[in-house]
């Protein structure tokens, strides 16, 4: 496991947003040159308090963000919500898969649907950060809803 965190750039010094993913790779293929891509499973958000090291790589003390898990019937609503837009926004996809609108339906759980629409849907670096900051999950829903009609203008319809 490790975490992925954004790099940021302030007055030509680099360094990781303190707000990051842990994740387990769950698959490597390497490059050809050299480079590897990686699927990585998220599992936790992280607030680094320090690191400890900063060369060759960074290497910080994380400590562990919860989300408010409140199941309410706003939660659902919001849910249901965001997975009619993702709809919207698949089927004018040329990629389009049919199984992407049924596994969402599927997603019972609320955290999970919006990490997994948040990363497989939403464009925009900042705008994951964002996402990835935001604590209440109300909050992180309708955040991820707004990135969506603004980076898709055709998904947005009548809920």
């Amino acid at each position: 496991m490790f975490a992925v965190a954004l790099d940021q750039r302030e007055d030509g010094e680099s360094f990781p947003a303190s707000i990051a993913g842990v994740g387990l790779v769950r698959a490597c293929v390497r490059n050809a040159d050299g480079t590897s891509n990686l699927v990585l499973q998220g599992l936790y958000r992280v607030k680094f308090t320090h690191f400890t090291q900063t060369d060759p790589i960074y290497i910080g003390v994380p400590e562990l963000m919860s989300s408010d898990l409140k199941e309410s019937a706003e939660i659902r609503s919001l849910s249901g919500k965001l997975v009619k837009t993702v709809t919207r926004i698949h089927r004018n996809s040329k990629d389009r898969e049919e199984c992407i609108e049924k596994f969402l339906r599927d997603i019972e759980d609320a955290e999970m649907l919006a990490d997994v629409v948040a990363g497989s849907f939403v464009r925009g670096i900042k705008s994951r950060q964002d996402i990835l900051e935001t604590v209440c999950l109300r909050d992180r829903l309708e955040l991820i809803a707004r990135c969506l009609r603004s980076e898709y203008p055709g998904a947005s319809g009548r809920d």
